[in-house]
């Protein structure tokens, strides 16, 4: 996940390089001061704390809290759960924190997706359980077997270019990792600490507005 930009709204010259120029370059401090570039919600477990994570703890030294602060006192427009195409459709100018679809890679809509430095950053698969004495643990059972069924890696492929993590589903690598260059890897122990950044972001109430 990185900054999508509308490419006709967005000329190639006004492109950021790094997360600073979000809050230093009048161009875009004026676009996100408008609500024209969104962010994902922080206060919810989705990429948008991942990439706080990965500016506030990672790259402390460049960015860190200070960078978080100010990129928060000019109030991004904040999507609940990512976005369902505004960039694409020219209602927001850039996102960060946007999915990357599959129909993106194709070259038919007006998106590109830029790595700010020091990177873009990358989740995991989304973890499932069933709560030990739930009013309703057979439809939790059946949801979770859902998620984990060859027609819901598929749909994931097919609708996101997700690499699954099914022998039997063939992964459709539209969107080449190698392009593109990530803050930190995404492991188990990385997960922990953006869980303590989430209970960060929340306190902070700095996305409270």
């Amino acid at each position: 996940s990185g900054l999508n930009v509308n490419t006709k709204l967005v000329p190639p010259e006004k492109y950021p390089k790094s997360y600073w120029d979000l809050v230093r370059d009048p161009y875009w401090v004026d676009l996100i001061k408008r609500k024209r570039v969104a962010f994902t919600d922080p206060r919810i477990a989705n990429i948008g704390v991942y990439h706080v994570y990965g500016l506030k703890e990672v790259n402390a030294k460049d960015f860190g809290e200070p960078f978080i602060r100010e990129f928060a006192g000019l109030k991004p427009k904040l999507l609940g759960f990512n976005e369902s195409g505004e960039v694409a459709r020219g209602e927001l100018h850039a996102m960060l924190g946007g999915p990357w679809r599959a129909e993106y890679s194709m070259g038919t809509l007006p998106i590109t997706k830029l790595c700010l430095e020091p990177g873009c950053v990358s989740t995991q698969s989304p973890l499932f359980a069933v709560v030990k004495s739930a009013p309703h643990p057979n439809a939790a059972r059946v949801f979770v077997d859902f998620m984990l069924s060859r027609e819901y890696a598929e749909w994931r492929v097919q609708g996101f270019a997700n690499t699954p993590a099914r022998a039997d589903v063939a992964p459709r690598p539209l969107d080449d990792p190698s392009k593109f260059k990530l803050q930190y890897a995404g492991d188990d122990k990385a997960e922990r600490q953006i869980t303590e950044v989430l209970k960060w972001v929340i306190a902070s109430k700095l996305f409270d507005y």
